[in-house]
This record gives C-alpha cells, sequence and structure tokens, in this order.
C-alpha cells in the first residue's frame, strides 16, 4: 500500500453516465513521472460488484470535489 500526499495530485478527471446505466471512471493525474491512477466500474471488476465499484467511485469523486 501506497499513501500519497494530496498536493501530489495535478489533476482529476472524473467520468460518469448520464442516465442511471453505465461506466464510471476516476483518473488522478500525479505530478511525479505524470503517473496515472485509473478507477473504471467497467474494467476493474465484474456484473455483479460493477454497482458498488460505481458507488465507491462517485463517493471518492465527491471527496476530492471538496478538496
Amino acid at each position: 500500500m501506497q499513501f500519497l500526499n494530496m498536493n501530489k495530485i495535478k489533476n482529476i478527471i472524473y467520468e460518469c453516465p448520464l442516465g442511471d446505466y453505465g461506466d464510471y471512471r476516476l483518473t488522478l493525474i500525479l505530478e511525479e513521472n505524470e503517473e496515472e491512477i485509473i478507477f473504471n466500474s467497467k474494467e476493474d471488476t465484474n456484473e455483479h460488484w460493477k454497482y458498488r465499484f460505481n458507488e465507491a467511485i462517485c463517493s471518492m469523486a465527491k471527496c476530492f470535489a471538496t478538496i
């Protein structure tokens, strides 16, 4: 596990569907080495858990929006 300083995040991209169905994606772009951390509900889980990961990605985006 690696902990990141929030100051190291250069950009945040949040993508979500307009309706109730679709894929959620949260991309964190770090200053160092132009690294990206990507959370993608379509690619990172299966159909049985996708809705829970959608909720988690949405919660993370809300958390970053308040900072």
